[in-house]
């Protein structure tokens, strides 16, 4: 159940609502023994990232993961969409994106994260061209992830991404 945990707080943070995500992050934390090496650096990258808010040990247990099992594209999708983009290191994040592609380019959270990365630098068509590389990879319903990127969009141009965090979770 450690992974269920984390998972209800990722979505939490997500929803602009960290608050209400930190007791399952804290219990994911706390039961990660019981998972996989792969869901522990699950588990610990969102902790430190939500909980403690230790974002250099959340980026090292990302490179760790991401060394550690170099064929598996979650690390680097993470390793952009959270510890480099946060922290506004944004053609870091767009580096880690392309690896994650190359992995695995069936995956959309890191054509997301790669657009999202260009739009901060002011890359427009960049991003376009993202989405519509993205939109040649997955069927409509697989699509739904690139919405996510629009709500991003529009984050940033209101003003509510501040720090590499939405500051109002309000759409």
């Amino acid at each position: 159940f450690a992974l269920a945990h984390a998972h209800i707080g990722f979505r939490y943070g997500g929803l602009g609502e960290s608050a209400l995500g930190r007791p399952s992050l804290l219990k994911a934390y706390q039961l990660r023994n019981r998972a996989s090496d792969a869901e522990r650096f699950y588990i610990e990258t969102l902790y430190d990232r939500d909980f403690s808010g230790n974002l250099e040990r959340e980026r090292r247990t990302l490179e760790t993961w991401a060394e550690s099992y170099p064929r598996d594209p979650s690390a680097h999708t993470l390793l952009a969409g959270l510890a480099l983009s946060s922290t506004g290191q944004h053609e870091l994040a767009i580096a880690e994106t392309e690896k994650a592609i190359a992995l695995d380019p069936d995956r959309s959270p890191a054509y997301v994260n790669r657009a999202f990365n260009q739009l901060l630098l002011n890359r427009l068509d960049d991003a376009l061209r993202t989405v519509r590389l993205a939109a040649e990879h997955f069927a409509i319903d697989r699509l739904l992830r690139l919405l996510e990127l629009l709500n991003g969009i529009r984050f940033v141009l209101d003003g509510r991404f501040v720090g590499g965090r939405i500051v109002d979770g309000r759409l």
